[in-house]
């Protein structure tokens, strides 16, 4: 996750430039040498937040160097924007009874600072600031005049961190099509000065984009891509965003390419009353859309394993080349009945016309129900140029390569979750590199060729950038969208 800076809550510039004024730098006594103002900066905007009172705020500036043997005290002094910094109406010793070139102050110091002064709760200051040096015989202001607007405590929001999807982690794959799966984004909760005011929340996403040398670009979420309010009408610190609902704002706002990811960031932004709190950092969000395929790019499974539906039937997908022509169809398929039948149809409908068993490996146009040996996992292939079918059953997945505990010597076996139809470990990884592997044998083995999340068979071997517990799942039984997740927990 990446730190998002701000002054207090919420830091805009308001102006470009410095305030100059000009003092009377007649050097009397032992004499002070000038000095500048270093933060906060030029034009800053301090949202005092009611919520947290003993957070910090800290004004530095260079110090003034004495012409002779006797070091300043330093006074932060601020006046009005239409008054004068001569006369100001705060003065302030700094830290170290005057000693440091620096103040510290809390929010509430600088509240009760604010308010002694008949400045109204919630009220908008516009100031000017700067500080004054003196050793006894000379007094010195610095040559820079900042200006600053301070807004005095009213509504308040506690910081809160976000949880999950987080940084790190591989694309989330999504349906675009399905409106009753979901992403779940969560969050800390955050607490409202005011109980009766509570908090709202909103999820904020913003582009993912780097510079020419590739180095990454910080996101802007006061101009974010779009916005969703969390569950609940946004009382809830959760989102449970539909892949329908998240595809659809990704075509809307600019990633019509459903076969490229979908590169974002993602924080949370709590509302109490008129006061806005953002989450303490932002995470990164990479998202797939899945592919949807139809004949000829895919043969339907209909059986006895899922109620002889053909429209929601598993599919096996093409893997000849793209535009076709289209004969060799692969996938894994998940028989939980030894007993099970099935055929191979062109499509979404019983009439299109469909392949069965004409003989051990072969098929017919119209045969007849073809079977397995037994219950299980099988990856199966059918050629429908010249009329074969075949399969492997598939026994064990397992996680192998120099990232495991064993090296490329032996898998760390996988469990398989029949209600979820995944593979899931937890384990221990070092930083190196990972692949997928059947049967504890390489015939059948999976990587990612495009670093992007899913996997191909024989793929490319899968990096792991940094030692740490992971858990990760493997997902094999939607036709042409084999994907695969690595979570740091």
């Amino acid at each position: 996750m990446k730190k998002i800076t701000f002054l207090m809550v919420a830091l805009v510039t308001l102006f470009t430039a410095c305030r100059k004024t000009d003092f009377d730098e007649t050097v009397r006594g032992e004499g002070l040498n000038a000095f500048q103002l270093l933060t906060i900066t030029n034009g800053a905007h301090i949202i005092l937040n009611s919520a947290t009172p003993t957070n910090t705020i800290k004004f530095t500036w260079n110090a003034s160097a004495p012409g002779l043997h006797t070091k300043p005290t330093y006074k932060w002094v601020a006046a009005l924007k239409t008054g004068d910094i001569k006369a100001p109406l705060l003065e302030v010793a700094s830290d170290n009874s005057g000693a440091t070139n620096a103040l510290t102050l809390t929010q509430k110091q600088l509240d009760d600072l604010l308010s002694a002064k008949g400045i109204a709760a919630g009220f908008t200051s516009e100031l000017i600031w700067s500080v004054k040096a003196s050793n006894g015989s000379t007094d010195l202001l610095s040559r820079d005049v900042y200006n600053i607007s301070i807004t005095r405590f009213n509504d308040g929001a506690t910081p809160f961190l976000l949880l999950n999807p987080l940084s790190g982690e591989t694309a989330v794959t999504i349906d675009p099509g399905s409106a009753s799966q979901s992403v779940l984004f969560n969050w800390t909760k955050s607490e409202p000065t005011k109980t009766a005011t509570g908090v709202k929340y909103k999820v904020l996403f913003a582009a993912r984009n780097f510079d020419s040398e590739g180095v990454q670009i910080m996101p802007d979420f006061t101009m974010p891509l779009f916005t969703i309010a969390s569950n609940n009408s946004g009382n809830d610190n959760q989102l449970n965003f539909s892949h329908k609902a998240l595809a659809d704002s990704l075509n809307k706002y600019g990633y019509s390419d459903a076969s490229a990811t979908a590169n974002l960031y993602w924080t949370v932004v709590a509302t109490s009353g008129a006061y806005a709190q953002i989450a303490t950092y932002h995470n990164i969000l990479a998202v797939n859309r899945m592919k949807s395929y139809t004949y000829p790019q895919a043969l339907n499974v209909p059986g006895g394993h899922q109620g002889w539906s053909v429209g929601n039937a598993p599919q096996l997908v093409a893997m000849s080349p793209v535009g076709g022509p289209y004969s060799y169809y692969q996938g894994f398929l998940y028989f939980p009945d030894a007993s099970t039948e099935f055929k191979f149809v062109k499509g979404n409908d019983w009439g299109a016309g469909d392949y069965g068993m004409a003989g051990p490996g072969q098929l017919s146009n119209g045969g007849n129900n073809i079977k397995v040996d037994g219950s299980g996992v099988y990856l199966m292939h059918a050629n429908t140029a010249d009329l074969t079918w075949g399969y492997t059953k598939i026994n064990s997945w397992g996680l192998i390569g120099s990232a495991t505990p064993d090296g490329w010597n032996s898998d760390q076996n996988m469990t398989f979750d029949a209600a979820n139809k995944t593979y899931e470990i937890t384990l221990n990884l070092t930083a190196g590199e990972i692949k997928f592997r059947a049967n504890d044998d390489w015939g059948i083995n999976l990587g990612d060729d495009g670093n992007n999340g899913s996997v191909e068979l024989n793929g490319a071997n899968i990096a792991v950038a940094a030692a740490g517990n992971y858990t990760i799942k493997l997902s094999l039984f939607i036709g042409g969208n084999w994907s695969y997740s690595i979570k740091k927990n």
